[in-house]
């Protein structure tokens, strides 16, 4: 028997499935070329937050160095995108027309 309240499994069953339905899109968006190597490590740390229920706020909060480097550089012209006024920008971009951006 779980200690756990049902309000709390029903809490992590809903992350189980958020994440999955995520790591569906991400496998989907690698096999088909989609995802570039530099916005995998972005990828897996949004698959980590959503598996532990963390909105985009606590997400940027724990990733707030990676940002602040994405957000220095440049948009990356051999990317979709090239408009965005950074390669954060960028990626959010990219991330939302492959259906991996979350929130």
């Amino acid at each position: 028997m779980s200690n756990q309240s049902p309000e709390t499994a029903d809490q992590t069953t809903s992350y189980r499935k958020v994440s999955s339905d995520y790591a569906a899109h991400v496998q989907e968006a690698m096999r088909h070329g989609e995802l570039r190597s530099w916005e995998y490590p972005v990828a897996m740390t949004i698959l980590r937050a959503l598996s532990q229920g963390l909105n985009e706020e606590a997400w940027k909060q724990e990733q707030q160095r990676s940002i602040e480097t994405l957000a220095k550089k440049s948009p990356d012209e051999k990317t979709p995108h090239t408009e965005e006024a950074n390669r954060y920008e960028q990626m959010i971009a990219c991330f939302k027309e492959m259906h991996l951006w979350p929130w």
